[in-house]
């Protein structure tokens, strides 16, 4: 992470070097590149001011049971098509796709990356700890790294890449996850989306400059797409343009319910895929999703 504590801000790309920007949602303080189109937080925070957001951070995550179905699915279409024997999630939560990898095959090596006080909760599930949360401390060497939902609270993602390019293996894979700046939500709900939220958020990748910057660092891409439409997001903006209404709807509980119904009710799980594929073939979708290799 890129810190200065004198109010410092780019004055170029942090992708690609361009010195031309144009204010985006300026009273945020976030601007586009001219020359890549890659959208960022301008000023560099400082210690203090990621501290004020991260020493209140919530770190317990919330997943349900579609959830896990979901990403158990996509782990096992990865591990089947890919010679895969040790993984290592960096910034890895609560372990979720830690605990998912175990399900799917016991014999796997796995290792994990957190804040040191996450560090008992790792040992106690069985995996290996290694210290220096984004930038591992380790000679270890792996066949896949997963990272997701971080790659949006760095300004470094060139220095990150090129760490994460030296721990893998030859023809090793890394598993990306980030909020899409190009999503169908971010579009209608501008800089009141949910999640355009400096200094927590300072890098805003679309399709687009996902593959910039992870070309630019030497992987090939073997799959990247979006999908969802964000019903949390949908109701969390609601409610805050319903300024007069003091019952506020529970984004979280209706999320769920749709969730739950589009999964077992098979029209609306139809319905849901044929969504899906508009989203993904106009990248729109909330979620983008990407899995790139090492030259």
């Amino acid at each position: 992470m890129i810190i200065s504590d004198k109010n410092n801000m780019w004055n170029k790309c942090y992708l690609c070097d361009s010195p031309f920007l144009r204010n985006f949602y300026k009273e945020k303080r976030i601007v586009k590149c001219k020359n890549c189109s890659f959208v960022f937080y301008q000023p560099i925070p400082s210690k203090e001011d990621l501290d004020s957001v991260y020493s209140y951070y919530e770190r317990e995550e919330y997943i349900t049971e579609n959830s896990v179905a979901k990403i158990k699915k996509e782990l096992e279409k990865i591990l089947s098509t890919y010679d895969i024997k040790t993984i290592l999630d960096i910034a890895c939560g609560e372990c979720y796709f830690l605990d998912i990898l175990k399900t799917i095959d016991h014999s796997l090596k796995l290792y994990a990356t957190e804040h040191i006080s996450a560090k008992e909760n790792v040992i106690n599930k069985g995996y290996g700890f290694i210290e220096g949360e984004f930038f591992p401390i380790t000679n270890k060497k792996f066949d896949l790294i997963i990272f997701t939902e971080a790659i949006e609270h760095i300004n470094d993602a060139d220095d990150f890449l090129a760490n994460v390019y030296d721990l893998l293996n030859p023809n090793g894979l890394i598993y990306i996850t980030t909020p899409n700046f190009s999503s169908l939500e971010r579009l209608l709900m501008g800089k009141n989306w949910g999640m355009v939220v400096p200094p927590e958020h300072l890098s805003y990748f679309t399709p687009k400059t996902l593959k910039f910057v992870m070309t630019k660092n030497k992987f090939i891409k073997r799959f990247s797409k979006t999908e969802n439409i964000s019903i949390f997001r949908i109701i969390q903006y609601l409610n805050k343009l319903n300024k007069k209404n003091n019952s506020k709807i529970s984004p979280q509980k209706i999320s769920d319910n749709l969730q739950s119904a589009a999964t077992s009710n098979f029209f609306l799980r139809y319905i849901k895929e044929i969504i899906n594929i508009i989203l993904n073939f106009l990248n729109l979708g909330s979620s983008l999703k990407a899995l790139y290799q090492k030259k």
